[in-house]
């Protein structure tokens, strides 16, 4: 039973930083995302773990931040530390990348 609320924690908290990392709070005109940064710049960046694992940990800059984000952000940054978190979390936004290449491939 422990290891199910755990393994759902660690969805619902990779959920949290991926929604961080992709800046999900922000709305779509001020964000120059992730997202955006990799389909349009730097797609290969997807074909290298470190690089991109970096590229995500930089969305979490805390910098000039204030408010409700800073809080998410503080957030994300303390469950970027629990590495089946942070693994998950990677994960998705990689998908949500090859997601919109695709996307882009289509038009």
């Amino acid at each position: 039973m422990g290891k199910q609320v755990n393994q759902q924690n660690v969805a619902d908290n990779a959920q949290v930083l991926a929604a961080a990392i992709l800046g999900a709070d922000v709305p779509a005109e001020l964000l120059y995302g992730i997202v955006d940064v990799v389909v349009k710049d730097n797609p290969a960046v997807m074909d290298d773990a470190a690089g991109f694992e970096f590229l995500c940990w930089l969305q979490l800059e805390t910098e000039g931040v204030e408010g409700e984000r800073l809080a998410l952000l503080n957030e994300a940054r303390q469950l970027w530390r629990d590495p089946a978190v942070r693994a998950l979390a990677i994960e998705t936004v990689r998908t949500r990348c090859h997601e919109e290449l695709a996307l882009n491939d289509v038009e």
